[in-house]
């Protein structure tokens, strides 16, 4: 099939006040509009970061094209400004917006529960690249089952520094396996002995591997459930408290409340008894991999109809 000639425009941005979820997401979905969906699709962000595919940067842009079948903004809450800006380029489908902008789009839609109403979108979802891409090399290379040979993988948040990841090792219990997912740095770690370089061993497989995923409320923590293992939130604010409360309707999540809102020993306890628990169901990699690629097409065939073209 050939290409459309009409250009649909990704908006998204990562930052220590917005996460990198927004653009890691956004990556996967240019990924699949382009490679998957053969469309016209380009990402228009200021900065990507080194984790963005070298294969997919032609598709990088500094601006906003003149015209676009579609615009998709992924940056959390717009103003009215944002997305009347947006519109005089092109239909604006706005993601996870509860701002006073979202009233402007086109088209508004909740992958992640609505802070005001708890709803989203019961059929589409789209996890991060990082997670899709890792998944996508193992079920290429038929991976086998994999064993669960770690306690709890710990995501510290993509712009977490030391202090913050040994807050977060501190909480595990005495002679636990930790997996801390940070990209090229992840380690493995046993609470009295040294930290282990996870080397090449990709994302997915860690997460694969582990029987819980410590982190705040987030894109890791679906990727955590898509792999079978329990999600754990312990969240910087009330607001992403409030979200792991809401997300329980669709997402099996221990939330954890507010770090620091109660004491250490407290958090230890409910950590120990999450990981006591019986583990969830294992998951195979290519029954992973189904579920990603299945939820992915049911976002881009709402694309292609946004877009008009289909």
């Amino acid at each position: 099939m050939g290409r459309d000639n009409r250009t649909i425009a990704i908006v998204t941005a990562a930052s220590p006040a917005l996460g990198s979820g927004h653009l890691q997401r956004m990556t996967t979905l240019l990924w699949h509009l382009v490679e998957v969906s053969d469309l016209d699709a380009v990402v228009v962000a200021r900065e990507v970061g080194p984790f963005f595919p070298d294969p997919l940067r032609p598709y990088l842009r500094a601006s906003l094209p003149d015209r676009a079948a579609l615009i998709i903004r992924d940056m959390r809450d717009s103003t009215e400004d944002d997305i009347e800006h947006l519109a005089r380029r092109g239909p604006v489908l706005a993601i996870d917006d509860a701002g006073p902008g979202r009233a402007l789009a086109d088209c508004a839609i909740d992958l992640l529960p609505n802070p005001t109403t708890g709803a989203s979108e019961p059929e589409a979802f789209i996890y991060g690249w990082g997670y899709v891409d890792s998944l996508r090399a193992l079920a290429a290379k038929d991976a086998s089952d994999i064993a669960r040979d770690i306690d709890c993988a710990i995501y510290p948040g993509a712009f977490a520094d030391e202090a913050r990841i040994e807050r977060l090792l501190g909480l595990m219990p005495a002679g636990a396996t930790s997996a801390v997912l940070r990209g090229a740095g992840s380690f493995v770690f046993r609470t009295g002995a040294e930290r282990r370089p996870a080397g090449t061993c990709p994302y997915a497989r860690l997460l694969l591997s582990s029987r819980a995923l410590l982190s705040h409320f987030g894109v890791a923590l679906y990727e955590s459930h898509a792999a079978g293992c329990r999600p754990l939130a312990l969240n910087p604010t009330a607001y992403h408290a409030r979200l792991a409360d809401l997300a329980r309707t669709r997402l099996p999540v221990e939330n954890l409340g507010v770090d620091g809102d109660d004491d250490d020993a407290l958090l230890r306890r409910r950590i120990d008894a999450a990981l006591a628990a019986p583990s969830p169901r294992a998951v195979s990699v290519h029954e992973a991999f189904d579920a990603v690629m299945s939820r992915l097409d049911a976002f881009a065939r709402i694309v292609r109809t946004l877009a008009g073209t289909r």
